[in-house]
């Protein structure tokens, strides 16, 4: 800018061109036009610039926990059989685990549920007993600690581990037997929580409270899911020091196997062993990924879950 202006001043003093006057009065327009077109100038300068910022500026890209960049290698290269070498350019992802992260961020209900006729009755159950007949009236029962029921003008009933659908019969020979001409409805009220442990490698490993209706993959899905470094095959759910059922999740996501998904009981166990041995597939399939395989599946297993 002061170059140019410069270069204006030194030719106006060097070509006479009339008065004094009229050379002050162009040599004041000429400045004022370059002023102008400098400023213009750089402003646009200063838009191209902006411009080449955020075209050059890189897209933060989406965090995906389950991505493995590395997948390939296994170790150092002085072994005696040399390890595999990393196979592809791009990250794989674990297969199922981000199926944890979408069931996390909406939460799972069981509150809304209707009560199953295989619902075991436990203390701190309620059930509603409606009368109608000879009798109108309600009674709201809960279940004591000791596992009993207090049913009025009749006396306590023990119900403890007993079947709902199997206490509804109970109740209704009872009633039928002792209360001539009085007709009965028995549901469920507020069900009790229990308290579970999610142990081993779990997102958020401790101790939950959570509904009595709670299944076991409701349970994982309510409490954080599986990390990347838990098995997705050997989910075990230990009642009393026992292992009373081993979920494979695979069945679940793949065939819409619910078989093994039992309900949850009071003091219950999930623990989630490490993961086992894994294999990458990649190329013309479905699901490219990396999956967890059993010591008896084969590459013709790999190859139906991708």
């Amino acid at each position: 800018m002061k170059k140019e202006l410069y270069l204006v001043l030194l030719l106006f003093i060097l070509t006479p061109s009339g008065s004094v006057n009229a050379q002050m009065a162009e040599l004041s327009s000429a400045v004022s036009l370059l002023e102008k077109a400098s400023s213009g100038q750089e402003a646009l300068q200063t838009e191209e610039e902006e411009e080449d910022e955020d075209e050059e500026k890189p897209q933060a890209p989406e965090v995906i926990i389950e991505l493995e960049k590395e997948y390939g290698y296994t170790g150092a290269k002085d072994f005696a059989n040399t390890p595999q070498e990393k196979f592809l350019d791009y990250p794989l992802p674990y297969f199922g685990y981000n199926f944890f992260l979408k069931q996390t961020a909406s939460g799972t209900n069981t509150t809304n549920l209707p009560t199953p006729p295989d619902y075991v009755l436990g203390p701190g159950d309620e059930i509603v007993v409606r009368l109608f007949g000879s009798t109108n009236t309600t009674w709201n029962l809960n279940v004591s600690k000791a596992g009993d029921i207090f049913l009025p003008g009749i006396g306590p009933l023990t119900v403890v581990g007993e079947v709902f659908q199997e206490f509804q019969k109970t109740i209704k020979d009872i009633v039928t037997s002792q209360m001539v001409g009085t007709s009965v409805v028995v549901t469920m009220g507020k069900l009790r929580s229990i308290d579970i442990f999610v142990l081993g490698e779990a997102n958020q490993p401790g101790m939950f409270t959570i509904s009595s209706l709670t299944t076991l993959t409701n349970a994982l899905f309510g409490t954080g899911g599986i990390n990347v470094t838990g098995s997705l095959r050997n989910v075990q759910l230990k009642r009393e020091g026992k292992v009373i059922t081993t979920l494979d999740f695979y069945d679940l996501l793949l065939k819409g196997d619910t078989s093994q998904d039992l309900a949850m009981n009071q003091g219950d166990v999930i623990f989630i062993p490490p993961i086992a041995r894994t294999a990458g597939v990649a190329g013309e399939v479905v699901r490219p990924g990396i999956y967890e395989l059993k010591e008896d599946e084969t590459l013709e297993d790999l190859i139906r879950f991708a």
